[in-house]
């Protein structure tokens, strides 16, 4: 029960806004609930059966018949959901419909996702006045957008072009996303789950018309009925080598400098890099930018020949390539997160080593045993015939008298028995 009311209360707070923490998703509240509600249910069955049917007529028997049938009635909503397996969700979700609509050209990019955190489809960061964002990359979503990527430095470039748009000070938005990698910015209006046609969750109050007043962001046509959907003309690829004005403009930080800065001076590198490998192309002399935050295990190499990082708008990461050549760039893992995964593989180690050398006590683990102690031990039974023996009786031993045995019975001799 205190399993149930504690996380069942700070469930509902939580998805209400009312406490002072941000607390987990609900779904991950909701797992001790039923816990809970699974325990009270096996409790309610085992006493129905223990306590119950063995006791005399009163007011448990129809109590523990209701709640026998309530746990049934209760399976029923989950064995209907679990019938064909969609949960009612819809044919066609809300994460292949951005997939469709983003295009595989142009190098690699980002997306900037905009809007109710419910509607969301993947882990996001609360902006204000219930508008949340998230960034994905141009791939398909799979299991690892679901977790929720580490607060940085280069999210403040975010939150600092929504300031610009929300306050109407600014036209450039686009050139504020530009060192992000942000291509295309979305807006979902309807997920066909959270929010539906019949019943929408409102949408955030002049979102859509500050982003159409962007002169770097250009509506798509023809719009998606949950979509709204904008083509960032001033973005940097994921990876890019800049020249001209787009290599001095990286050299300065600010929102100032990025609205005012020319940045179509860029052409995509490195298409596919990530951090699992190396990626080798013949690159010429320019800036190699990449949008992702400032991190010196981030290396590359032209011709054999390290070239230093540094920062980049403030933010990101960039080289200066003096002269072109075959460049590789890789990203080095720090001996630091070696050191910590095989600390946590020697936690697992010992924590599998600890539970393997539990042992049952015997009290529970032996059968119930008794002591077969004999108490008339007949084997040495004395012979009324014979003379002085021995008897056992319950584990002692006792001497008989000396002299002959007197029988039990006497049975009178023939001539007594004529006598009158």
């Amino acid at each position: 029960a205190l399993l149930v009311v504690v996380f069942g209360a700070l469930a509902v707070l939580g998805d209400r806004g009312e406490l002072p923490i941000e607390p987990p998703q609900a779904g991950v509240l909701l797992v001790p609930v039923a816990l809970g509600t699974a325990i009270a249910a096996a409790a309610a069955l085992a006493a129905f059966d223990l306590d119950v049917r063995g006791g005399s007529f009163g007011w448990k028997q129809p109590l523990g018949l209701l709640a026998s049938i309530a746990i049934i009635v209760g399976l029923v909503p989950g064995v209907l959901a679990l019938a064909d397996g969609s949960f009612q969700t819809p044919s066609t979700p809300l994460a292949k419909l951005i997939d469709a609509s983003l295009p595989d050209d142009a190098g690699d990019y980002n997306v900037l996702l905009i809007g109710d955190a419910r509607l969301l489809p993947v882990p996001s960061t609360e902006y204000r006045d219930g508008v949340s964002w998230a960034i994905i990359d141009d791939g398909a979503l799979d299991a690892r957008d679901r977790w929720m990527p580490p607060t940085n430095e280069a999210a403040g470039l975010v939150t600092t072009a929504l300031d610009e748009v929300s306050a109407s000070s600014t036209l450039r938005a686009g050139r504020l996303l530009a060192p992000l990698g942000i291509r295309y910015v979305i807006v979902p209006e309807f997920d066909g789950v959270v929010s539906t046609v019949d019943n929408p969750l409102p949408s955030p109050v002049g979102l859509v018309p500050a982003m159409e007043d962007q002169l770097d962001l250009v509506a798509l046509t023809p719009r998606l009925p949950t979509l709204e959907v904008f083509e960032n003309r001033a973005f940097l690829p994921s990876t890019a080598l800049l020249t001209g004005a787009a290599a001095e403009a990286s050299e300065s930080a600010g929102p100032e400098v990025l609205v005012r800065a020319d940045l179509s001076e860029s052409t995509a590198v490195f298409s596919g890099a990530d951090q699992f490998g190396t990626s080798a192309e013949s690159i010429g002399p320019g800036v190699v930018h990449l949008a992702v935050p400032f991190d010196d295990n981030w290396t590359l190499e032209v011709d054999g020949t390290s070239v230093a990082a540094r920062r980049a708008f403030g933010e990101t990461t960039a080289f200066d390539v003096v002269s072109g050549g075959l460049g590789e760039l890789r990203y080095s893992s720090p001996v630091s997160r070696l050191l910590l995964v095989l600390v946590q593989v020697a936690f697992w180690i010992v924590a599998l080593v600890v539970v393997s050398r539990v042992q049952v006590p015997s009290a529970r683990r032996s059968p119930l045993t008794t002591t077969d102690e004999t108490l008339i031990d007949l084997s040495s039974a004395p012979d009324p015939m014979s003379g002085p023996t021995t008897s056992s009786i319950a584990g002692s031993t006792t001497a008989s008298m000396a002299g002959p045995a007197t029988p039990l019975v006497a049975f009178p001799d023939a001539e007594d028995a004529d006598q009158p």
